[in-house]
């Protein structure tokens, strides 16, 4: 055996062929587990945005106030206003998120109704000059006729 050899042992074809096979058998193990994690959330769906629409404070949540009568009323208000900006955000986000992902859709939108614009613009001129081009021809039957 050479001393300026690394390792004793030399790694025959069959060997790297079959430790591809175990990497790739452990990453398809792994991806197999991550999409059936994906397929039960996909079944729970509509539990889990129920889950996530109910409110957990329910009717009340105990929230500690300062001593003065005055102030803690004010602190109150503020909370309760929060809590119902906070309700509304969540029950409106599906929507908002669909907003958000349909800007680039929008700015194909209108470059497609600029270009059909334009194309009506165009036709409209072509009608315009093909109306007087008929006008014409009408007020002068003589030319018709020859």
């Amino acid at each position: 055996m050479d001393s300026w050899e690394l390792s004793p042992y030399s790694v025959t074809p069959a060997a790297k062929v079959l430790a591809r096979c175990v990497a790739s058998g452990q990453r398809f193990a792994s991806l197999e587990q991550f999409t059936s994690h994906l397929q039960e959330v996909l079944r729970e769906q509509t539990s889990l945005r129920q889950r996530l629409m109910k409110p957990l404070c329910q009717q009340s949540l105990y929230i500690q106030c300062y001593k003065r009568k005055s102030a803690s009323v004010i602190h109150h208000r503020y909370v309760v206003t929060l809590i119902s900006m906070v309700i509304e955000f969540i029950q409106t986000l599906e929507m908002k998120m669909k907003m958000v992902q349909s800007i680039p859709v929008a700015d194909e939108s209108l470059h497609n109704l600029n270009n059909g614009m334009t194309q009506l613009l165009a036709q409209v001129t072509e009608v315009e000059i093909l109306t007087k081009q008929v006008l014409q021809q009408s007020g002068n039957p003589k030319n018709m006729s020859s």
